[in-house]
């Protein structure tokens, strides 16, 4: 019930930065959120994105382009690129002529990248992604044996925040139970 104090504070400190979000289960973080992204303020438009059961990053983007291209916030251009690079997983392996299909374990990285300046470029307001359960994620990496793969994509999200922060119309709420710092 409410939280409209709380929801206002994370507006005001998205106006200048980007947010990591970060309490213990059953707080309430993910109604927060809900609720943000359900009555946005004029001029902002909120990605809602689940990620507590990746298990790597091409997942999040999955999950990232799924919920963009049900808001309608990717150019048709985007959203067909990104459909095929998410079409072209299932075939990965796979060889056309001397042509290896790509996976999109290879091919995430350059996926979100798209999806960012799409997002950013597209939408004349500002975007909010938000990443919810963004710790869960990363420890599910880690715990499935690659520890650096997690780092690739904190170092990629820290990346995008830098090249699209200017003029606040990009911005990251990155939200979980389990600190970061974990």
């Amino acid at each position: 019930l409410g939280r409209d104090k709380e929801i206002a504070e994370l507006w005001r400190k998205l106006d200048s930065g980007s947010v990591l979000f970060t309490a213990e289960r059953r707080v309430g973080k993910t109604c927060v959120l809900r609720k943000m992204s359900e009555k946005p303020p004029t001029g902002s438009v909120v990605v809602l994105c689940y990620v507590e059961k990746a298990r790597h990053p091409g997942e999040l983007v999955r999950t990232l382009h799924d919920v963009a291209a049900k808001q309608a916030v990717l150019s048709k251009k985007a959203n067909w690129l990104t459909g095929f690079g998410l079409m072209l997983e299932k075939l990965a392996g796979a060889k056309i002529a001397d042509w290896s299909v790509p996976s999109l374990q290879s091919a995430w990285k350059g996926l979100l990248e798209m999806l960012v300046e799409d997002m950013v470029a597209g939408v004349g307001d500002r975007i909010v992604v938000v990443f919810d359960e963004l710790p869960h994620m990363l420890n599910n990496i880690i715990m499935d044996g690659h520890p650096s793969l997690a780092a690739e994509l904190l170092d990629t999200l820290r990346e995008l925040r830098h090249r699209y922060q200017a003029g606040g119309r990009f911005r990251l709420v990155l939200a979980g139970s389990i600190g970061l710092h974990l």
